[in-house]
């Protein structure tokens, strides 16, 4: 008898020390792969893992936080900003369904020790689980990010697991600063499907000693790379992909969907045009809304190159008089050198106001589009084909973060032929068919020296512009006051 209860004191803590080291509980024979290693040692703040499905992503972020609940982790040291006493852990997954079936059950639960840990629910929903030793992890769903943002404020986090990324910029920096104080980390483990340009631009520019991305491939799986006959399996069922999705199922590159009515690639599309001049040709595009959100944006030509730059796109919110919605697209668009102004022509109210004026801004002429609703797929493509061949291109930078944003969100409806979802919302993208459709002809390309002498002369007719356009308004001013007769 004592023997066996030798025995089962020996299997219990060979299996004790398995879990404390291994990174699948399910095989605890299987050793990390260097990718994957690379990311379990990591000591940045922000560590992102990218990968396609079954690259074992998820299983790493997993590892990473029941070390830290286990106050066992073989390759990082426990901050001093930590103190001695318990730490929170959070861990956040998209939908509550999935963090109590996968991530806990399956990925956080196999890797506790039994007896050492005790789990709580509210109305059956997973709500904490709290180590003997004092740390406790919190569970939370991302679905409603606004929602989560309010109930993360709460808390104090040394260690935060995001799954699944979210679509906000926003909630990914609430969780670094719920982060702030302790000198915590935060894990992203996620497929990397483009939903916010915001996001990925976070992403990509992690870099040390602050973050750093790491891209996994299903094929640094074990399961699956020590496998030769699992492996060739695995590859042949992609065989029938794109080549995009494919590449993100194996090797963790960034895609937008299949359902995308733009092929928008920011690395393509996206850039700084160092020279740009608020003299070169602008082109204004506006889609006025009665709802009053009122999308605008402003192209710019490289005189040199003939490329349009989408220099800025806004919204106007909450203008609902046709006059001081003219006033306020002319506020914005001032100090530009327009030759061409574009809007919805079934917006009559507008351009209507736009031809007579105000007291504040001049007459302006507003060109429609032509049978917009008929050529909408025609319009589509027509933009597609602008950015594809680098007729367009969008500028770098904050003013432009909504359009490029409406790009990758951009979807086609899966239950409804040729219907985009949420199609009335995207109204930055309406503006850049409208720019499409009716840019002006390209100039011809300028020499260097007779660029520099337009802009010139474009400042100093500006200057002169705005010279009348005080006079102007002293001179109604006092016109108003009485003071002319």
């Amino acid at each position: 008898m004592e023997s066996l209860s030798t025995l089962a004191e020996g299997l219990k803590r060979l299996r004790e020390f398995q879990l404390a080291e291994c990174l699948n509980p399910e095989r605890p024979d299987l050793k990390p792969t260097p990718a994957q290693l690379e990311v379990l040692r990591d000591e940045s703040p922000f560590v992102a893992v990218l990968g396609g499905n079954r690259a074992g992503k998820s299983q790493l972020g997993a590892r990473i936080v029941t070390w830290f609940f286990n106050e066992n982790h073989p390759h990082l040291s426990r901050p001093p900003q930590w103190g001695t006493g318990p730490i929170t852990i959070l861990v956040i997954g998209r939908v509550g369904e999935q963090i109590e079936s996968e991530l806990f059950a399956k990925k956080i639960k196999p890797l506790l020790i039994e007896g050492t840990y005790t789990v709580h629910r509210l109305g059956g929903v997973l709500q904490r689980v709290i180590h003997q030793n004092g740390n406790r992890m919190l569970f939370f769903s991302h679905h409603n990010v606004n929602e989560a943002r309010e109930k993360l404020q709460a808390y104090t986090a040394a260690v935060v697991w995001l799954d699944e990324m979210a679509d906000s910029a926003s909630f990914i920096n609430e969780l670094r600063v719920r982060l702030v104080t302790t000198n915590g980390k935060l894990v992203a483990t996620f497929t990397p499907l483009i939903r916010s340009e915001e996001v990925r631009r976070i992403i990509d520019g992690l870099a040390a000693p602050h973050g750093r991305k790491h891209v996994i491939s299903m094929l640094d799986n074990p399961l699956i790379a020590n496998d030769p006959a699992r492996l060739r399996e695995v590859i042949d069922s992609f065989k029938d992909m794109s080549d995009a999705e494919r590449r993100t199922r194996l090797y963790g590159d960034w895609y937008i969907g299949d359902n995308a009515v733009y092929e928008f690639r920011p690395d393509k599309h996206v850039a700084h045009e160092p020279d740009y001049s608020h003299g070169w040709r602008h082109v204004v595009s506006v889609d006025p809304a009665m709802s009053g959100k009122t999308g605008l944006s402003i192209w710019a030509e490289n005189p040199l190159t003939q490329v349009w730059w989408c220099v800025k796109a806004v919204y106007i919110d909450k203008v609902l008089s046709p006059q001081d919605l003219v006033e306020r697209v002319e506020k914005v668009t001032a100090r530009y050198n327009v030759v061409r102004r574009v809007a919805d022509p079934h917006e009559v109210w507008f351009i209507t106001a736009a031809q007579v004026g105000t007291p504040n801004c001049p007459k302006r002429t507003f060109v429609g589009v032509y049978k917009k609703h008929d050529r909408k797929n025609e319009m589509i493509k027509a933009l597609q084909t602008a950015l594809t061949s680098g007729q367009v291109k969008i500028m770098d930078g904050d003013e432009t973060a909504d359009l490029r944003n409406e790009f990758l969100n951009c979807q086609w409806s899966e239950t409804a032929d040729n219907k985009i979802v949420g199609a009335s919302k995207y109204h930055l993208l309406d503006t850049a068919m409208y720019f499409v459709d009716l840019k002006p002809k390209p100039t011809e390309p300028q020499s260097v020296n007779t660029v520099e002498r337009m802009e010139q002369e474009l400042r100093q007719a500006n200057k002169e512009r705005r010279v009348r356009d005080h006079k102007r308004k002293v001179r109604i001013a006092r016109t108003r006051k009485g003071w002319l007769r």
